[in-house]
């Protein structure tokens, strides 16, 4: 399980530098890590459609109304930094179409919104990330503390270009299989028996 200790090690070692025993700033690295470590992690956060981090909910409509356009504006949620999935109904198959997304405002004709969002709530948790998506801000936070150690940038380079992909992998085969539905060429062969879709965000 990754804490936040063990990230900014992982970033030091990429850099080719010494652990640290705190996250406390009190030299040039543990001041530099911790100045990168909160942009660095959200902008990991906002790559990707982390299971971890997802959290849904119905989105409350708010007021004024859209002046033009749309009829209705539904608050996103303070904590939101990607939107993952919106829909009218709350249903996998049921993606809202049309909207617009504008200052933390969703703009649409839909009688109620359901949304999944990355939530910013785990910048602060660590303990939840995949070792994998660590591993990612790991070398993320080694490339913006580059000035620690300039002679590393090829290391830091490998290490990122490596880590990202294996964290979108893990994060992918960890939801549950996309059933499709077959063709006429499939179900002729199983008679009436039935079959379903699922989804996931």
């Amino acid at each position: 399980m990754a804490d936040k200790l063990s990230v900014w090690c992982d970033a030091l070692f990429i850099l080719g530098i010494s652990s640290v025993n705190t996250t406390t700033p009190e030299d040039e690295a543990t001041r530099t890590l911790n100045e990168a470590w909160q942009g660095t992690v959200e902008g990991c956060l906002e790559q990707g459609d982390w299971d971890f981090a997802k959290e849904r909910d119905q989105l409350a409509r708010s007021s004024p109304a859209p002046a033009f356009g749309y009829s209705y504006y539904y608050t996103l949620p303070s904590d939101c930094l990607r939107l993952v999935f919106i829909s009218q109904s709350g249903l996998p198959s049921d993606p809202l179409l049309r909207y617009t997304n504008e200052k933390g405002k969703i703009a649409t004709d839909a009688e109620t919104v359901y949304a999944v969002w990355v939530s910013s709530d785990a910048i602060t948790a660590p303990g939840r990330w995949s070792s994998s998506f660590a591993r990612f801000v790991s070398a993320s936070l080694a490339e913006r503390c580059l000035k620690l150690n300039p002679g590393a940038k090829d290391d830091v380079a490998l290490a990122l270009k490596k880590s990202k992909p294996q964290a979108e992998g893990v994060d992918a085969v960890q939801q549950p299989p996309v059933f499709r539905k077959p063709g006429r060429w499939a179900t002729a062969g199983r008679g009436r028996r039935g079959s379903y879709e699922q989804g996931s965000w």
